[in-house]
């Protein structure tokens, strides 16, 4: 079974799946391109949005207590 690193790097299988999910237009397309299922696929965005600290959805997630967020940046809020 692949496990998806938990040290804050990328791997490459995480690259691929932006990829396929870009080029084919959804999660479903995208992993059946890869030979792998949509809960694999989706596992291997949110391993790769919680390095970038954003939701699978694009929006970035505000993490004020990681020593890692620059403090020039402001979390930001979803409004309502």
């Amino acid at each position: 079974m692949h496990r998806e690193p938990l040290d804050g790097n990328i791997s490459l299988a995480q690259l691929e799946a932006v990829i396929a999910i870009v080029d084919f237009g959804s999660f479903t397309a995208a992993a059946d391109v890869l030979g792998i299922s949509q809960p694999s696929l989706s596992r291997r965005i949110s391993a790769l949005a919680q390095i970038f600290h954003v939701a699978a959805d694009g929006h970035r997630n505000p993490v004020p207590n990681d020593s890692r967020w620059p403090s020039s940046i402001p979390p930001t809020t979803k409004s309502a």
